[in-house]
């Protein structure tokens, strides 16, 4: 996994600080506008706007063109910031 630095934002849900986001597949380019990524803190999904900022997501299957490999790394995601939090 590779991190990269983003301009700090806040969680849509949680509100908490975040300034950085991490790769899940090795290869994968830097965020750009358009990209998802979820809070390390919730678990909320959000959107990358155009100055890498976030917008929450409610349901990521409205995501278009969404494919859904992509769902399942997402429904990953969320259950290990659950388990890391105790859920």
């Amino acid at each position: 996994m590779k991190s990269y630095r983003v301009p700090e934002s806040n969680c849509t849900s949680c509100g908490e600080r975040l300034d950085a986001a991490g790769t899940m597949c090795e290869g994968t380019p830097a965020p750009t506008p358009g990209d998802i990524t979820i809070c390390v803190v919730c678990g909320q999904v959000m959107q990358f706007t155009d100055t890498l900022g976030f917008q929450g997501v409610d349901d990521p299957t409205k995501i278009p063109g969404i494919h859904p490999d992509d769902l399942r790394q997402i429904r990953r995601a969320q259950e290990a910031v659950a388990h890391a939090k105790g859920n």
